[in-house]
């Protein structure tokens, strides 16, 4: 009688050993990096652990993270403005309040808070924002197209203000965007916005 032989792997798999297993090896390790990029680039919602977290006037407190995107920002803003929920901006903020300062207009009972800091700088390009994300050091390059850069500045001032907007202008558009020009929290006021009491 005949013996029963089991093949070591079935028809159509390639052999153990083959290099085939290593290569399924560096692709896991390949999406195992990719999924750990993406937590570290793609965080949950910044904002989601500061709504719970209301001031003395029930406002959300909402921390600026040390900067902030603008994705993150519209987002935060957006989901606020639906709720009707008065905010208070605390902590520093950099493209982030952009939206969240008009939000502040546009809530009743928002407010700035007096030692809030904001940081403006010239809009960069987004090649330059991916280069930043393999560098220890921030990289911000100015566009190379000047039109491009008109309507970037643009869609950047659009939710300020018209005095935010003109100091912006005259204050910070020219310069290299490495260069940040900040104000605080209270200095706000003069342009218009509500300032926490």
């Amino acid at each position: 009688m005949p013996q029963h032989h089991e093949p070591d792997h079935l028809p159509g798999e390639p052999p153990p050993g083959s290099g085939f297993a290593l290569a399924g090896l560096w692709m896991l390790l390949f999406w195992a990096l990719v999924a750990i990029l993406a937590i570290w680039l793609f965080p949950r919602d910044a904002a989601s652990s500061n709504t719970q977290s209301r001031d003395a006037a029930g406002r959300i407190v909402i921390d600026g993270l040390g900067g902030g995107t603008f994705r993150w920002g519209y987002d935060t803003a957006e989901r606020h403005w639906r709720r009707g929920d008065p905010i208070r901006l605390e902590g520093t903020y950099t493209s982030a309040g952009t939206f969240l300062l008009w939000s502040v207009e546009q809530l009743p009972g928002s407010c700035v808070d007096r030692a809030a800091r904001f940081e403006f700088h010239e809009p960069v390009q987004t090649s330059g924002m991916l280069l930043s994300l393999i560098s220890p050091v921030p990289i911000m390059l100015p566009f190379t197209d000047p039109e491009e850069r008109v309507i970037v500045l643009e869609q950047m001032t659009r939710p300020y203000n018209p005095a935010l907007t003109q100091w912006y202008y005259d204050t910070v558009v020219g310069h290299p965007p490495s260069s940040f020009f900040r104000l605080q929290g209270e200095e706000l006021g003069r342009f218009g916005y509500p300032i926490c009491a």
